[in-house]
């Protein structure tokens, strides 16, 4: 992997290292007859215009028996080697009628899918399944799902081609879906989903068939957009997740902004509510009034965490906290939650402000 995060803007750097890492691979794979091999990763920059290297490369896995296929063509912070290279496009017609293989971990990066005529046979071992920065639309990602009859997880990320995406799925057990900027609609269509994890802007989201959902991630991007009236849809909601962007700035007498829309249902009772995190917390007044909605709507609950600090994702249902710098800001939004929430808080609740 390069460690010169700007060869971007050095075009002919960029070209040197990448025939050196492709002809590395090359001279690997040629010694190589695939036997034992469980994972195969590729980590570098590359476009379309190495794809008959790549095309070789992922037709080695599919035919080695590797159980794992990471292929993530971009540089540091997700982009790609030059800023007019065109993207790979993965030949998903390598998996059309290739019978036994033994793929069960995909993850896609800066590249693209098209459509093919036929089931995708080569997937019918994959259990987990990641898109990052990849360009399909949704009519691919749905011929895809339904070729893989056992997935159990799936990640959609930053691919901003999908615009309405039903998620039907009988195996399907986590889903997540992140910075899709042209969606707008997600309809969950899965019988075993237990947890469904989302972060972006306003979309519609429903509840087709989810009857056994228990954790849902909410991630906010904008304090406007932070609807949560789909909670009425999930009757066995256990562990409820929400982030909120840090938008409180501390000035003078440290008073919070009052623009903060958070729309949620008057009539609902979550009545299998056990744990309740919020991330990011401001102090803003219509959060207060949201906590106090849901403490008065949860008989159940057992543990309420309150964290100033944003998380970072890293992977399935993995999130590394941010620590701010902005010590004053943190210090005056724990002293608001302590303030104000231990009187409506019931004692069998265990509460902590982080």
């Amino acid at each position: 992997m390069l460690e010169n995060s700007n060869n971007n803007e050095n075009p002919d750097f960029w070209n040197q290292e990448a025939t050196k890492f492709v002809t590395k691979v090359n001279e690997v794979l040629h010694h190589h007859n695939g036997n034992g091999i469980k994972k195969v990763e590729v980590n570098f920059p590359l476009s379309s215009s190495h794809a008959s290297d790549l095309d070789r490369w992922v037709a080695f896995t599919a035919t080695s028996g590797s159980r794992t296929l990471n292929l993530i063509l971009s540089g540091y912070h997700g982009m790609s080697a030059t800023p007019d290279a065109e993207r790979y496009s993965f030949p998903l017609k390598h998996f059309m009628d290739l019978r036994g293989c033994q793929l069960r971990i995909l993850l896609l990066s800066m590249c693209s899918l098209e459509s093919v005529s036929a089931k995708l046979s080569g997937f019918s071992y994959l259990d987990c399944l990641s898109l990052r920065r990849v360009s399909v639309v949704d009519s691919v990602v749905l011929n895809i799902m339904s070729s893989c009859r056992v997935l159990c997880q799936f990640s959609l990320q930053r691919c901003h081609q999908l615009i309405s995406m039903r998620k039907s799925h009988a195996e399907l057990v986590y889903l997540e879906v992140r910075n899709c900027k042209s969606l707008i609609s997600i309809s969950n269509y899965a019988e075993r989903l237990e947890c469904f994890s989302y972060k972006g802007h306003k979309v519609d989201i429903e509840y087709e068939c989810a009857p056994i959902l228990h954790r849902l991630h909410v991630f906010c991007v904008k304090n406007n957009e932070c609807p949560l009236d789909f909670l009425v849809a999930l009757p066995k909601l256990r562990s409820l997740t929400l982030q909120f962007p840090t938008y409180l700035q501390v000035h003078g007498n440290l008073q919070p902004p009052s623009k903060l829309k958070v729309i949620w249902p008057k009539k609902c009772t979550l009545r299998r509510l056990r744990t309740i995190h919020i991330r990011g917390f401001s102090g803003e007044l219509e959060l207060m009034r949201l906590l106090s909605f849901l403490l008065k709507r949860s008989p159940v609950l057992k543990k309420l965490v309150i964290d100033t600090h944003p998380h970072k994702y890293k992977a399935f249902s993995k999130w590394k906290r941010e620590r701010s710098e902005d010590a004053t800001r943190c210090n005056y939004t724990r002293g608001v939650a302590l303030t104000h929430l231990p009187r409506e808080i019931p004692s069998t609740v265990k509460f902590r402000v982080i």
